[in-house]
């Protein structure tokens, strides 16, 4: 005679996964560029992989700096539709990787002529924690490359992310990140949530994306800007000779005037910087 025995379940009990982190895998436009005058009132159109990006950078903002101040709120959105596919998981899994290496991290070299070592070493500590663990590399400059904007966009083409550090007539030291390579989009606004400007003389301070509108970064032949919604300007912008620039308050990033309160400047030197 056969006997049937039944054995209770076992609950295994597993650790909760890491949260997502959502790359953007898409460059179509975000904003459509309205006249300064207008950007105000303009409703930004949004699209999914630039959402997706935004709830990222929200993830990954952390204070500032030391005498600095954090403009960005972060949040969780939970992730859906394609959004948790491979993609999720490629980026969830890198993201993962790089936080565990950040304990090991050493300094990275510092390839800028401009920012000094500790200057630069701070630069590195705003930028994602998945750049953080790769390697910095000079790939233009306006004393080798020469002033011009058509030649910036030509050496730096396909490459992302990017740091232009800027110094000033009056010697101070500001910039921006940029998550996105710099593709023309005449009128049209791109880039996303983890874009920030920043400044490191006469005081060192990040300015993260506020939420309030996606005016991250506008790329034309005659103009780089980045950050808008002021009737004024945008909050960093420079001509076509990167000779001379604006920087004036936005909406986009809560920023003072990066040249030390200044809202025009003239540039000495520039350079871009990208992480590989």
């Amino acid at each position: 005679m056969m006997y049937a025995i039944e054995l209770p379940e076992q609950q295994l009990e597993l650790p909760p996964p890491p949260p997502l982190i959502v790359e953007q895998d898409a460059d179509g436009p975000v904003a459509a560029a309205a006249p300064l005058r207008q950007q105000t009132t303009q409703a930004d159109t949004k699209d999914e992989p630039d959402a997706a990006a935004d709830t990222a950078a929200q993830k990954a903002e952390g204070p500032a700096a030391a005498g600095g101040q954090a403009t960005v709120a972060g949040g969780d959105q939970p992730a859906t539709g394609d959004a948790a596919g491979g993609d999720v998981k490629v980026a969830q899994m890198a993201e993962a990787v790089a936080e565990a290496l950040l304990d090991a991290e050493e300094a990275p070299y510092n390839p800028s002529a401009i920012a000094t070592k500790e200057q630069f070493d701070l630069i590195w500590q705003w930028l994602p924690p998945r750049y953080r663990v790769q390697e910095p590399h000079l790939i233009f400059s306006t004393t080798t490359d020469g002033c011009s904007l058509s030649r910036l966009y030509t050496l730096c083409e396909g490459f992302c992310p990017l740091i232009i550090v800027v110094r000033s007539a009056e010697q101070n030291v500001f910039g921006v990140y940029i998550s996105r390579p710099l593709a023309i989009r005449r009128g049209r606004f791109r880039g996303t949530g983890e874009d920030f400007l920043f400044t490191l003389t006469p005081t060192p301070a990040k300015y993260g994306w506020s939420h309030q509108n996606r005016y991250y970064m506008l790329v034309e032949h005659t103009q780089l800007a980045c950050g808008g919604g002021s009737c004024f300007g945008y909050g960093f912008s420079l001509d076509d000779e990167l000779h001379h620039g604006v920087t004036v308050h936005c909406d986009t990033f809560l920023n003072e005037p990066l040249n030390g309160g200044l809202e025009n400047f003239e540039c000495v030197n520039l350079e871009v910087i990208t992480v590989r």
